[in-house]
């Protein structure tokens, strides 16, 4: 029969395992991740990330990938340094204010971030936003989903329609 485990090993795993959630919660933030990237970084599914930071259990296996991804990369986890998340977040508020645009939660492979339409003269823009950033939206009407439709436009198409935005607001 194996040795006992130690009462004070019980209680440090314990502890961990308390602190997981809120754990998970500020590594993924910190490092700019969707549920989705941080699932697919850690090795484990979104919806099982999703579970840990709500405080739901999971496997053994689960809870060992994620120990190990918040422990990989730590420097890429520095809370004493801007978010360049955040940062953006503030810059599409801005043009969110500019312009109409509404919020709406319609991406199925991103159930939990919403998506802002900035419907511009140059067309529309789109961001996904982390719902951390959710406050500087207070002024952007918030839609259900089938109110507002992507128009397709690439990544490359929207950084074209900023451009042309601009360039109209430099000429005057």
């Amino acid at each position: 029969m194996p040795d006992p485990i130690p009462a004070e090993a019980v209680q440090a795993v314990e502890a961990v395992l308390a602190a997981l959630p809120e754990l998970v919660r500020e590594v993924r933030r910190a490092r700019g991740l969707s549920l989705r990237a941080a699932g697919d970084q850690a090795g484990c599914g979104f919806n099982t990330l999703s579970r840990v930071e709500r405080g739901m259990d999971c496997s053994l296996s689960s809870t060992l990938a994620i120990l190990r991804w918040i422990t990989r990369n730590q420097e890429k986890t520095m809370p004493d340094q801007p978010n360049p998340y955040r940062e953006r977040a503030y810059l599409v508020a801005h043009l969110a204010a500019q312009y109409f645009s509404a919020i709406t939660y319609n991406d199925p492979n991103e159930p939990d971030w919403p998506v802002i339409y900035i419907e511009t003269p140059a067309g529309q823009l789109s961001w996904h936003l982390s719902p951390d950033d959710l406050d500087l939206f207070d002024h952007v009407l918030r839609v259900t989903p089938d109110s507002i439709t992507w128009d397709g436009h690439s990544t490359e198409e929207k950084y074209q329609r900023l451009a042309k935005l601009t360039a109209k607001a430099t000429d005057a």
